[in-house]
């Protein structure tokens, strides 16, 4: 059994919300196993349109957006999401692909857009994890 160690304490996953939103299906599939699997309560949605209808039910301490959906970009709803005056309660990961358009491009709409953080496919499943839980530590010492 690994013990917490000072520099990395155990994370409570249980009732922290991660909502999902990629217009992949297989990336939406993976990535909400890889979640679950960790301990968090996972919704997903298809775009973004789905994730405005679905935001004030859901509550995430974590939005992971896909940057590039055909319905809405992911910057146009971390705006939307910052916007609301939820940007210490809710934080926000930008996922893309390596080639769509560029990761300079994107990373660069992600940061002027408000999001946390900003991670390429393919990613590195316990990598995120760990973004994820020091993310919605955050998020949630925010709302206490």
């Amino acid at each position: 059994m690994n013990a917490p160690t000072p520099s990395r304490p155990a994370v409570d996953r249980a009732g922290r919300t991660v909502l999902v939103v990629d217009d992949d299906r297989g990336v939406r599939e993976a990535l909400s196993a890889r979640l679950r699997g960790a301990g968090y309560r996972v919704v997903i949605a298809a775009g973004g349109r789905e994730a405005l209808q679905q935001w004030d039910a859901v509550r995430p301490a974590v939005a992971v957006l896909d940057a590039n959906m055909p319905d809405m970009s992911g910057p146009d709803l971390c705006r939307w999401i910052k916007e609301r005056g939820e940007s210490e309660s809710a934080k926000v990961i930008f996922l893309t692909g390596a080639s769509s358009p560029s990761p300079e491009y994107v990373a660069r709409c992600a940061q002027f857009a408000g999001a946390d953080r900003f991670l390429t496919k393919p990613y590195d499943g316990a990598q995120l994890v760990a973004l994820i839980d020091e993310l919605s530590q955050s998020a949630a010492g925010a709302v206490a």
